[in-house]
């Protein structure tokens, strides 16, 4: 059963950032992220990542600026990228936000010519002349390595000073509030 809503709102107002940030965090791990699992389980990796394409914005953006493209190059530098070849997803971080635009708004596009999902390779993505190929599995296990116990996303204090965590107090809970 969901909090009452005039409770959750006193408690995420009145705490430290932690409380709104953590609330945010483990609601997405716990419902959220199950369901990305499900389409992955499915094999529906458009769905997979449009739902994990979801999930970097929503926290880049509350963690640390309302843009959402730098939002979701943040999250992947932060928490998903590794020191792995083709596990620097950052760095296609404009082709992945692009894509997402074109399998939610769009479909048809002449981005396609430059994006596409590669399941058999090993890197995570490498790009092939001008196009960018993304292996979704890969981009699917980093994301859900940053959520394990112990993983990036759970160390996030240790990237923000105490007025980042203010502002991004302030920013979730005008989310909250819309």
């Amino acid at each position: 059963m969901i909090e009452p809503q005039d409770k959750r709102t006193k408690r995420l107002e009145d705490g430290t950032p932690l409380e709104i940030i953590e609330t945010l965090l483990n609601s997405i791990h716990n419902f959220y992220n199950r369901q990305i699992d499900a389409a992955v389980d499915a094999g529906a990796w458009d769905l997979a990542f449009i739902g994990i394409h979801s999930v970097g914005v929503t926290v880049g953006t509350g963690l640390f600026t309302d843009s959402s493209l730098t939002a979701f190059t943040r999250f992947l530098r932060e928490f998903v990228d590794t020191d792995e070849l083709g596990y620097n997803f950052s760095e296609i971080a404009q082709e992945l936000h692009s894509w997402r635009q074109v399998l939610v708004h769009r479909w048809l596009s002449a981005k396609g010519y430059e994006f596409g999902f590669d399941m058999e390779q090993q890197e995570g993505w490498r790009k092939v002349d001008d196009v960018v190929l993304l292996n979704p599995r890969r981009f699917h296990e980093a994301f859900n390595q940053a959520f394990t116990a112990g993983g990036k996303i759970w160390q996030w204090q240790n990237i923000l000073s105490d007025e980042e965590q203010q502002a991004a107090k302030a920013r979730l809970l005008a989310n909250f509030h819309r």
